[in-house]
């Protein structure tokens, strides 16, 4: 049998800004409970008391771990960085990208400012690189389909401790924070301990901002 705490922990499920907000403590639980009160009773053909739908939301909000996470989540930053002057360039996979790849890797241990990301799909690679090895990168990708460019971008990287493995959720709040502020990301780029954002230029302050508190230590 269905109980009242299953049912509303599946309602707030549903909505991604709900649960959110419930697990920062900013959501009237009476409030909101006089809203889920119809749902319920209809579900479970019953009447149901205010008081049981806020008993039943508290005991949910104490399993949300929105709060831990980002005190978790500060504790484990190594380092924050950013750099601009980035351009991606997303081609349709095909059997000699690789070797592309692979040249301008070569090139790139030339140029000690060289920043090079490769995001492979299924069926497209995005390749991103600093400004200077753009023009290297057209040239050994001259024959391979292009699909886009982009150019004017920042990259915000966040620089975990080795063992984020351990961290349930680490990247959530990174997530959580840029939705919520309605932040367009141009591409995302993760390593085993690494988390980085690719944005338009303009949009990167913003960005900065939102990220920044994140990973402060409080």
């Amino acid at each position: 049998m269905k109980t009242i705490i299953s049912s509303v922990k599946s309602i707030i499920q549903e909505s991604q800004w709900l649960t959110e907000a419930l697990g920062e403590d900013i959501v009237n639980l009476s409030a909101l409970a006089r809203k889920l009160r119809p749902e319920l009773e209809e579900t479970h053909l019953r009447p149901f008391t205010e008081g049981a739908i806020v008993m039943a939301l508290k005991r949910i909000q104490e399993t949300l771990p929105i709060q831990r996470t980002r005190v978790s989540v500060a504790r484990t930053v190594q380092s924050l960085n950013l750099r601009s002057h980035i351009v991606q360039y997303a081609f349709q996979n095909s059997a000699t990208l690789l070797h592309a790849q692979e040249k301008l890797l070569q090139q790139a241990q030339h140029d000690e400012d060289s920043c090079v990301f490769f995001a492979r799909g299924t069926y497209d690679t995005g390749i991103i690189v600093n400004e200077g090895l753009e023009e290297v990168l057209k040239k050994i990708t001259v024959k391979e389909k292009l699909i886009r460019s982009y150019r004017h971008l920042s990259y915000i990287s966040i620089r975990f401790h080795k063992d984020i493995t351990n961290v349930p959720g680490i990247y959530y709040p990174f997530f959580q924070a840029l939705a919520w502020h309605n932040m367009n990301v141009v591409q995302i780029i993760a390593g085993y301990a690494e988390l980085g954002f690719i944005f338009d230029a303009k949009d990167v302050d913003r960005a900065f901002s939102i990220i920044k508190p994140l990973t402060e230590k409080s």
